[in-house]
């Protein structure tokens, strides 16, 4: 039994790394975006700064994948999921019954749904008074176990294996937003 190994044991405990950074995202985007509430180019100074954090060095590194995958005529299908890549929408992949076991861009999913939280958080906490921000934060927090249940209910239905329904239900950004509801509320 490969979990039988220590190493083994450790190694998959690190699906809690990828919670722990969406709590404290949840915690330092809510901060920056409490504070600028209010101020000038709300909305343009967030997703100014968002985008040249993360779009440069991502997108490079596709274009960087993309010159690898042409020149080494590799098996993956990049251009099929060039879209995905390409609109910080991988983690919705993994519901898709052809999805392949060993695809080399699974580490993309929790980029997808940062990028994702950025897109809705900034307007919800642009609209809400603190006291709208903890009510939606403790709905999140109640509702995302239904919410995972429903979609793995739904992946099911769909005939997905059950590692391909764990991991579908867990790339879904609407599953994981009491992670970043828990560091909202921080």
């Amino acid at each position: 039994d490969v979990m039988a190994h220590p190493y083994a044991r450790v190694a998959w405990l690190g699906w809690s790394g990828v919670d722990v950074f969406f709590v404290l995202s949840g915690f330092l985007i809510t901060g920056i975006l409490v504070r600028s509430k209010g101020r000038p180019h709300y909305f343009r100074n967030f997703y100014a700064r968002r985008s040249l954090r993360i779009f440069p060095l991502y997108y490079g590194f596709l274009l960087a994948l993309g010159a690898v995958y042409l020149a080494t005529s590799l098996p993956e299908p990049l251009e099929r999921y060039w879209p995905y890549l390409a609109t910080f929408t991988w983690n919705w992949t993994r519901a898709d019954a052809a999805w392949e076991e060993s695809n080399r861009f699974v580490h993309l999913w929790s980029l997808s749904v940062e990028e994702q939280f950025y897109l809705f958080w900034p307007f919800l906490v642009f609209l809400l008074s603190r006291r709208g921000i903890l009510i939606a934060c403790v709905t999140a927090i109640c509702a995302c176990p239904f919410v995972r249940q429903a979609f793995a209910a739904a992946y099911e239905a769909d005939g997905l294996s059950p590692y391909a329904i764990y991991d579908a239900t867990y790339w879904n950004t609407l599953g994981q937003l009491d992670a970043f509801a828990w560091g909202a509320l921080l």
